[in-house]
């Protein structure tokens, strides 16, 4: 675990003392992102020599540690920076309340994951078994089981569970990586906020709303996935939304990892992107780009998503077992006759409603404010955002972020 944790902070030095200065905040993000990158790819590459063992893990991290201490000591010694900026001016005591709370609901969450055994009936069906089965196996190939979630399921959040139980030889902290999801959430959330407009005291007005989501506080201290597609949600369409302004490629290639991290996590978080997606392709296509850009995208998430879309299109005839007619298996390639079609509006009339058992109760408005209100502000520029516009667009951020967990 500690050399884990060592890559993690390794990593963010790198970012933070880049030749470019990455701000704090945005060094934490994409640490956390190129460390799942490494479990990702390392977990395929051991399991393709039947080598996924808790000793080829360790030397995983160790390598990676050791290389990426190399890159950064020539980085910090090039360019120094602060590691913990200063605020450009003292908080407010109601900046100071927001803040307060926020740190409440985490630390509400925080006691839970150290305190409480791994819990939720879908972790203990599939989550957890599928890592414990790819122990056994050392390989996260197919194994005989008549519980199908275990293999059509996204695998990336169980990765991270595995490389955990490896490391520690036990489950005790597979509920760490939901409260991880939480607090970099929030974070990306605050950095939204800011390139959107907002002031302070709104972003972290919105950073509570987020923290206070009663779901949300339990979910951080569960071993789902529920948080983890909240975060790439999230980050997706920051980075994207950045790449709108900076024109940077390298934003490009971090929303695409984002993008495909949400459909290795959750396909829920599919539905809710995609709307997104196709905006930022509107904009693009307006600065004659779209097509650069479009490549990027599309081949990143060919070449991290084909493993799973190669699992899917096995399963099938292992099982014939009508899946697809779930809302849960957008993208999954399981139905007879690939109605991916159904299986999308299937999936938006789930995510678009409240649900009281399996009966659709009402419409959900925050899932169309998010929608209609990240159509809004993702097209006003920074300067002509006004009071009004900036307390609909808050309320979208939150809705969007409320419907991922």
């Amino acid at each position: 675990m500690i050399w884990l944790i060592c890559s993690f902070l390794i990593i963010f030095l790198y970012f933070r003392t880049h030749k470019k200065i990455l701000g704090f905040r945005e060094s934490l993000i994409l640490s956390f992102i190129s460390c799942n990158i490494l479990i990702y790819a390392s977990t395929h590459l051991l399991s393709l020599t039947r080598s996924l063992t808790a000793q080829n893990i360790l030397w995983v991290w160790i390598i990676s540690f050791i290389g990426m201490a190399l890159v950064t000591l020539k980085s910090i010694k090039d360019n120094y920076v602060k590691i913990f900026p200063a605020l450009s001016y003292p908080l407010g005591m109601i900046e100071i309340f927001f803040l307060s709370a926020t740190a409440f609901f985490c630390l509400i969450s925080l006691f839970s994951v150290l305190h409480a055994a791994p819990y939720s009936v879908d972790a203990l069906i599939y989550h957890l078994p599928s890592a414990m089965h790819w122990i056994q196996n050392k390989t996260i190939a197919l194994y005989p089981t008549d519980i199908t979630r275990q293999l059509v399921s996204p695998p990336l959040s169980s990765f991270v569970q595995l490389h955990l139980f490896l490391l520690n030889g036990n489950d005790h902290w597979a509920n760490f990586p939901q409260f991880i999801s939480m607090l970099l959430s929030l974070v990306c959330l605050s950095l939204l906020c800011q390139n959107i407009g907002l002031t302070r005291k709104e972003a972290l007005c919105a950073i509570l709303l987020a923290a206070a989501l009663p779901l949300g506080v339990l979910q951080a201290s569960s071993p789902l996935n529920d948080y983890a597609v909240s975060f790439w949600v999230i980050s997706f369409i920051f980075f994207f939304y950045k790449h709108l302004k900076t024109k940077n490629t390298f934003d490009v290639v971090i929303a695409s990892s984002a993008f495909v991290s949400i459909f290795l996590t959750k396909t829920a978080g599919v539905t809710i992107s995609m709307p997104f997606l196709i905006y930022f392709m509107i904009l693009k296509n307006r600065d004659n780009t779209l097509i650069k850009s479009m490549l990027i995208f599309f081949g990143i998430f060919l070449a991290f998503s084909l493993p799973f879309i190669y699992q899917l299109t096995a399963v099938y005839p292992l099982f014939k077992v009508p899946y697809a007619n779930s809302p849960y298996a957008l993208f999954t390639f399981s139905h007879p006759k690939w109605n991916l079609l159904e299986n999308v509006f299937r999936h938006i009339l789930m995510e678009a409603s409240f649900y009281k058992g399996n009966e659709m109760t009402m419409p959900n408005p925050l899932y169309l404010l998010s929608i209609i209100g990240a159509s809004i502000w993702l097209a006003l520029k920074y300067k002509n955002i006004s009071p009004a516009i900036r307390f609909y667009a808050l309320l979208s951020l939150f809705g969007l972020l409320s419907l991922c967990v």
